[in-house]
């Protein structure tokens, strides 16, 4: 188990314990999901990056929404 400890403003603290309080969640439960959310976007954007370098290296050329658009004839 990772504990931590977090320095906030007193107005950024206040935020906080204020959204926690509307939704009726704690503290804790919150961080923990915000900590999740930042996780799970940073392996979204590995994988990402790593697909954009893979479709790079293959050299295939894409086209603007505008030319599919007219190729689809909308």
């Amino acid at each position: 188990m990772l504990n931590l400890n977090i320095e906030l403003s007193s107005e950024k603290e206040q935020a906080f314990l204020n959204i926690a309080k509307e939704r009726n969640v704690s503290k804790e439960k919150i961080t923990e999901t915000l900590i999740m959310e930042f996780l799970e976007d940073l392996e979204d954007a590995k994988i990402g990056e790593e697909a954009y370098k893979e479709y790079v290296q293959t050299g295939k050329k894409s086209i603007s929404a505008d030319e599919l658009f007219r190729e689809l004839g909308l």
